[in-house]
């Protein structure tokens, strides 16, 4: 699989890496900063590195599949121009900016596309899912989940004010949403992963970015946390997202049964907390789980089928703009 990356920041990298650990050859680089093209020439055989997108006409034959990882506002945007190349196309989330920017994208895009939803690459959250598809702990009677980081309290992963690497997140001009879009894309597919059929109930709080870094966008927001209600078949769904926790990574979900509770935390990465009254124990999943990354390049090897479809992206990309025009509404 020859694979070309666009934006080489910190996802794109990682994507390179993931990639190439699996048997991918990163075949061509595409960012503005050229300094970033230099060092990434010096560790994978890139056959061509570019500071424009329009310019991977001149290689469009020595290319399988495409990475884009760059920022929230120009996924689709970059999408519309390399679709007509027809190879699948990987991109990191979420989807899109906002929902209206997804407005024609049936009309243009030409090639698979896949969200990297990564989460999904837990196998505890499968075991998750089986457990309560077999009813094994009695009718559910609450969920709660958050996705908690600590950067903009700590600034644990660099100075936000001074660092693009990480500002761009509370920037209404590229960003979806601060916090909702980024950490609550994850929570959001991942819950629709074990309850498919969510709906939207109301709002409980929400926090704006309250510095003046950038010009504010009406009906925009940038939110550093927000807490919301969400229901599935009548149970309700605590949400709760946060870029000023304690913790400085920690994605769980917790599903409170009538004979205990489960609970799935990214730390476990492949197994389930089980508590009730009198015990606690750890639940293992043995069963490998295929990653995104992975799907994707049997994507590409047509091991699986590469029939285009937006379904999964969009229902999430509908969610967080209702949470976001329902926030306007309260």
């Amino acid at each position: 699989m020859r694979l070309v990356v666009i934006g080489c920041g910190g996802m794109g990298t990682y994507h390179m890496k993931k990639f190439s650990k699996l048997g991918a050859t990163i075949v061509g680089a595409i960012d503005k900063d050229k300094s970033k093209l230099e060092k990434l020439g010096k560790i994978y055989p890139l056959e061509f590195a570019l500071d424009n997108v329009e310019d991977l006409e001149k290689y469009r034959d020595r290319f399988d599949c495409i990475s884009i990882a760059i920022v929230d506002s120009l996924h689709l945007v970059v999408a519309k121009k390399v679709s007509k190349y027809r190879v699948p196309i990987f991109m990191e989330k979420p989807f899109a900016y906002d929902l209206e920017s997804t407005r024609d994208i049936e009309s243009y895009m030409k090639s698979p596309l896949t969200i990297n939803f990564s989460k999904r690459n837990f196998s505890g959250i499968y075991l998750l899912r089986d457990f309560l598809y077999k009813n094994e702990f009695g009718k559910i009677i609450s969920i709660e989940s958050s996705y908690i980081q600590s950067w903009i309290k700590s600034k644990c992963w660099g100075d936000y004010h001074l660092d693009n690497r990480w500002n761009w997140r509370v920037n209404p001009a590229i960003s979806c949403y601060g916090v909702l879009g980024d950490l609550g894309s994850h929570v959001i597919d991942t819950l629709l992963l074990i309850f498919p059929n969510l709906k939207f109930n109301s709002i409980l709080n929400s926090k704006e970015l309250d510095e003046p870094l950038f010009d504010k966008i009406e009906n925009h927001k940038i939110y550093t946390s927000i807490e919301f209600e969400l229901e599935a078949k009548g149970i309700p769904v605590n949400v709760k997202l946060s870029y000023e926790g304690d913790s400085e990574d920690e994605f769980e979900i917790k599903v409170m049964c009538e004979n205990g509770t489960l609970i799935f935390n990214n730390n476990l990465r492949d197994r389930l907390i089980y508590k009730n009254d009198e015990i606690s124990k750890t639940l293992i999943n043995s069963d490998e789980v295929i990653s995104t990354y992975q799907q994707f390049m049997n994507l590409v090897d047509k091991k699986i089928n590469n029939k285009i479809d937006l379904t999964q992206a969009l229902i999430v990309q509908q969610m967080l703009d209702t949470v976001i025009v329902n926030d306007r509404r309260s």
